[in-house]
């Protein structure tokens, strides 16, 4: 898929639904037409004072983003940091797919996380979405189906390119099994290499 807006043209695209149990994982990728990969250097961990909003009764989301971070720093590779931009974007899209009752990387108008992100006005180098759809209470849940995913989930956690982070977790839906009443929750995660 080629995509052209404000300046950014996006070469890359790949969307994977993968179900493991109650959990859903989609991953998408994007890339700007100057993307390349090379051997960082390992940038030191800073203190972040940025917070993802966290809704009483499910997962939270600066503990997800805490839980790859850690995964990331075992690979050898830079923690993520908070990005307040992100985070909006990634509130905004869970938000939506809440509200519209969706799971996708595009919405019911065709619009992609990426076309958020270039509207945004954001500088955006490389960039990767995962979203999660699970039952689980569980800030782990997400993290541990990202990393078991063999379809992009866990390129996406652990890309050496991205810096930035902006995660979401809204209540997607609760539906009736069995006389019992089980809630899902959308996790939304767009990691970004964002330059000033």
């Amino acid at each position: 898929m080629d995509i052209s807006r404000r300046g950014v043209r996006t070469v890359g695209a790949v969307s994977f639904i993968v179900l493991y149990g109650f959990s859903v994982m989609y991953t998408m990728f994007g890339m700007n037409k100057n993307s390349f990969h090379d051997n960082q250097t390992k940038a030191v961990a800073s203190v972040n004072t940025i917070q993802f909003q966290a809704h009483l009764g499910t997962p939270n989301p600066n503990i997800i983003l805490e839980l790859v971070n850690e995964q990331r720093t075992s690979a050898g590779l830079s923690v993520l940091v908070a990005d307040e931009k992100l985070g909006s974007i990634a509130s905004l899209r869970a938000k939506d797919m809440a509200t519209r009752k969706y799971y996708s990387h595009h919405n019911p108008d065709g619009a992609r996380y990426v076309d958020f992100l270039n509207d945004s006005g954001l500088n955006v180098y490389d960039s990767c979405e995962n979203l999660d759809m699970t039952s689980a209470l569980s800030e782990q849940q997400a993290v541990s189906d990202w990393l078991s995913s063999t379809t992009g989930h866990k390129e996406c956690l652990l890309r050496i390119t991205v810096t930035s982070a902006g995660y979401a977790v809204e209540k997607f839906d609760s539906v009736q099994q069995n006389g019992q009443s089980t809630t899902y929750y959308v996790v939304v995660a767009i990691h970004a290499n964002v330059s000033l």
